[in-house]
């Protein structure tokens, strides 16, 4: 087992999950304390040792079901056998220790028995026959694990089985209480039958994905350093349902690093009337609280074609922190632009900036930024007179102006300079591009207080916490 737990923690390290040589020999001892026959008691022997961020368990566990997927279930006292019949589903059932003692039997009939029994064994083992027989699970390889659970619960009746069983164990006993309790553990065992389903499922999907997942550029990463351009669908998924926890928890560590930096200068007289108590000697320094004040923000995306997707998430991420950024104030543009921080903050375009776009009669259809006449109009009708010393700008985009033959806006960004506090540009693209093709950066450099090479949300965490 060792040499393949030193493999599976090097895939981890390279999947972007942190594991130190302490923490490999903790996963180590824990492995002489489980059963390696089992499954489940692996798995989270191994994520309580190896797994230390809430958002990596995600990335953990299908890691483990790729790694693990031949680990043998100690507990599945049954070999099970598909087969297909026009009468419907049957499985091969041969008794350990009695391999060559084989019947055939109708699905729902055995899974009558077992639940009557309360068979672990068995109903483990059923729940894979289940999801291979009816989930057919490489049918349709884009689709969720509640689309196949509804292809096996379509074929599998549920209800009119718990029917059965609540009349079997009626007639088998006249105390009404005990027939109470029994049918009360038939029902939660027929709820772990549907879990181990779920899970059986995940480890299909799993299995499908696996030359995806691990196939050079596509190697699964922590969902906080995923390529927000180059994300394919799954991940993208992953990375919309990480951005609210992840925002919350930044929130949470700027308000203790506030909290922190809130004592200022000390305050003599106050010391020294506290050390009265102390006879003299001034244990308890007092300091006088510091005055402060949280960022005023204008965030400027750009929604064209290329950087749509990294605009989401950028406008996702700081409103989910409204609370460090009570003055947050959002627009959008493309060829012209339009202040959204209503429709954001009633949720409309946190999934699709197309909705957005829609909404929206001063941007056309054309889908390719125009620089000049989109930051001519953010300055006459917005940053004019809204825009001042404590305000900070923040502009998301790549910069490129698609060639037209305008100053890009350069004469607003220079206002918007001067009149600020600060202009901070986030860039999606990786930073040796900045200045290649129809880039404006060599002219915005000048007129910007930083430009950030943003292309996932642990760099757009960063950029927070430095501007926070």
């Amino acid at each position: 087992m060792i040499p393949h737990l030193v493999q599976f923690i090097h895939r981890l390290r390279t999947a972007g999950i942190p594991v130190s040589m302490v923490e490999a020999i903790d996963a180590a001892a824990a492995m002489a304390a489980v059963d390696l026959r089992r499954r489940e008691q692996v798995r989270y022997a191994l994520a309580s040792t190896l797994v230390k961020r809430a958002d990596h368990w995600p990335l953990f566990h299908a890691h483990f079901d790729l790694f693990f997927s031949g680990l043998p279930d100690g507990e599945a006292g049954l070999e099970v056998v598909q087969e297909r019949s026009t009468t419907g589903a049957f499985v091969m059932r041969a008794e350990r220790g009695a391999i060559g003692d084989e019947a055939q039997y109708d699905f729902l009939e055995v899974l009558l028995e077992a639940l009557l029994r309360a068979d672990d064994a068995a109903l483990r083992a059923l729940a894979e026959t289940a999801v291979h027989e009816f989930g057919h699970v490489d049918a349709l390889r884009s689709a969720s694990v509640r689309y196949y659970m509804h292809r096996v619960m379509r074929e599998l009746d549920l209800g009119w089985l718990m029917q059965r069983a609540r009349a079997r164990v009626r007639a088998s006993t006249d105390d009404g209480f005990d027939a109470d309790v029994d049918i009360r553990a038939i029902e939660q065992r027929i709820a772990k039958f549907k879990e181990r389903m779920q899970a059986e499922i995940r480890r299909d999907l799993a299995r499908q994905d696996s030359g995806a997942f691990f196939d050079g550029a596509d190697e699964l990463k922590a969902v906080d350093e995923v390529d927000i351009l180059g994300a394919n669908p799954e991940q993208l998924r992953r990375l919309r349902a990480a951005v609210r926890p992840l925002a919350r928890r930044l929130a949470a560590k700027l308000a203790q690093r506030r909290k922190r930096k809130r004592a200022g200068r000390l305050d003599v007289r106050r010391t020294v009337r506290r050390s009265m108590s102390t006879g003299g000697v001034p244990f308890e320094p007092s300091f006088r609280n510091r005055r402060e004040s949280k960022p005023d923000l204008f965030l400027v995306a750009d929604v064209s074609g290329s950087v749509a997707t990294f605009a989401e998430f950028t406008i996702s991420f700081l409103n989910a922190m409204s609370d460090e950024f009570p003055k947050l104030r959002c627009f959008i543009f493309v060829d012209g632009v339009e202040e959204v921080t209503r429709e954001i903050k009633d949720g409309i375009g946190l999934t699709n900036v197309k909705h957005l776009i829609a909404r929206s009669p001063n941007i056309s259809n054309d889908g390719h930024s125009d620089h000049h006449k989109a930051l001519e109009t953010f300055w006459q009708r917005y940053a004019r007179d809204a825009v001042t010393g404590t305000s900070t700008v923040i502009f998301t985009g790549d910069m490129r102006n698609n060639h037209r033959v305008d100053d890009a806006g350069l004469g607003i960004l220079r206002r918007l300079h001067d009149r600020s506090k600060a202009v901070y540009w986030l860039n999606p693209e990786p930073r040796g591009e900045w200045s290649a093709d129809d880039s404006n950066y060599d002219a915005y450099r000048g007129f910007i207080h930083g430009v950030y090479e943003v292309r996932n949300l642990q760099q757009l965490q960063d950029f927070v916490l430095e501007i926070a």
